[in-house]
């Protein structure tokens, strides 16, 4: 059996753990053959120290299936519910023990213990995880283990950690390209060099494809850049850049009952409809190992997302036209009769719509102390840590009522500023 480990962490808040094992569990780690990781994970060393339960889907899993979405990666997990959101699954919709999945509001979700929720305390939605090459583990908490790492971790957490950057001292790649129905491609490629002295990775990720319905298409690309530096025999410094440029001929605007039964694979306005989103990551990390007993993880982090949906119905629209095609609320063309206009009417795609923009800024610092030592004749395991947390959220509203602000949303915020819907939050 192995155990690998050199698992580093995060704490949401000031948090401490404690448990205490028997004699005989010094006799069974001893029996263990430890493999050397550098990852950033959230479980400790020794798993039998987690309180509560977890489940690890490891990166052996992940090569073998290669999965394309969130619901192939964890379906087989106990008590996650993972919803399908759009054909490739890129909006994550994950729910622990029975929480509403919607958004994963209701579960921490990480990578490399740094939050992917837009905001985890103002908007704790996900409209992102990252692709499965970039990966080398799942880590899923559930129960008491789960309160090291909130704000959002009612019914757990999940935390996907990347892969570590080379250190064999050879230049290490790899290229994968793949093309299914639906006309999707999708293109990954990584580099990277390392020696005994420190490493770096480049990698790279598109998902591109028509999508589901007809107009639907969509086109996701990642870009990463992952480096450490062994400052000392003790201590090492580590940097991960991420980019993420997401753009899809869709929204949240889904199929009713009526609209399924006259074609499933066509939507009747969701040619007029886009997504845009931009993200993009910085994560400086610094870990000191004082000796085989004590380490201490620090990190500092900023994030910072622009995202803004075009839609052109609204979800949970009422009846059909006489045509059967879905009515638009958003339509405002005087000389198609305003709003009630036909979604699918020519000249309605050239007109109204609703922008929802919306800019969030995140930063923070934390460290953590992972402890270890024997008191009364019984081995035990203590995390602690501190982190301070950020966040700047301004979210707007907007209809646009012409072709010219349907195409940009800062001239529909500009030639409508008494229509503007907008809140600014500050945590």
């Amino acid at each position: 059996m192995q155990l690998k480990t050199k698992l580093s962490s995060s704490a949401m808040f000031s948090s401490l753990l404690m448990a205490s094992f028997g004699a005989h569990a010094e006799e069974e780690r001893d029996t263990l053959e430890v493999k050397k990781m550098t990852v950033t994970g959230i479980l400790p060393d020794r798993l039998d120290a987690v309180p509560g339960s977890f489940s690890i889907i490891d990166e052996d899993y992940l090569e073998e299936r290669r999965p394309i979405s969130n619901i192939e990666r964890m379906r087989t997990v106990p008590g996650l519910h993972v919803v399908p959101d759009g054909s490739m699954g890129f909006d994550t919709n994950i729910g622990i023990r029975g929480q509403n999945p919607r958004r994963s509001a209701k579960a921490m979700i990480m990578e490399d213990g740094i939050h992917l929720q837009l905001a985890p305390y103002a908007d704790p939605v996900v409209h992102y995880t990252p692709p499965s090459s970039a990966l080398s583990r799942i880590e899923i908490v559930k129960g008491a283990g789960q309160i090291l790492y909130g704000p959002q971790t009612l019914g757990g957490a999940v935390n996907f950690v990347t892969k570590p950057v080379p250190r064999s001292g050879e230049v290490e790649g790899s290229l994968t390209s793949a093309f299914g129905n639906q006309n999707y491609r999708l293109l990954d490629g990584t580099v990277g060099y390392g020696n005994d002295l420190g490493g770096f990775s480049f990698g790279f990720t598109q998902n591109k494809g028509d999508g589901v319905y007809d107009n639907s298409e969509f086109d996701v690309k990642d870009y990463r850049f992952k480096g450490e530096l062994d400052i000392t025999e003790r201590q090492t410094l580590g940097l991960k850049l991420v980019h993420t440029r997401d753009r899809r001929n869709s929204t949240e605007a889904y199929l009713t009952p009526f609209e399924y039964d006259r074609d499933p694979y066509s939507h009747p306005s969701i040619q007029n409809d886009d997504w845009e989103q931009d993200r993009d990551v910085v994560q400086l990390q610094h870990t000191f190992r004082v000796n085989d007993n004590f380490k201490l993880t620090s990190q500092a982090y900023y994030t910072d997302t622009f995202r803004n949906g075009l839609r052109s119905t609204e979800e949970n629209e009422g009846d059909l036209d006489t045509n059967g095609n879905i009515v638009s609320l958003f339509r405002n063309c005087p000389g198609q009769g305003g709003e009630g206009v036909s979604a699918t009417d020519v000249d309605a795609s050239l007109c109204g719509g609703r922008h929802a923009p919306r800019q969030y800024y995140t930063r923070g610092i934390e460290t953590r102390g992972d402890l270890s030592y024997g008191l009364f004749g019984l081995e035990h395991e203590t995390i602690f840590g501190v982190r301070y947390h950020e966040e700047n959220v301004h979210r707007q509203e907007i209809l646009a009522q012409s072709v010219a602000e349907r195409e940009n949303y800062k001239l529909a915020l500009a030639n409508n500023p008494d229509d503007v819907e907008e809140a600014k939050i500050k945590t």
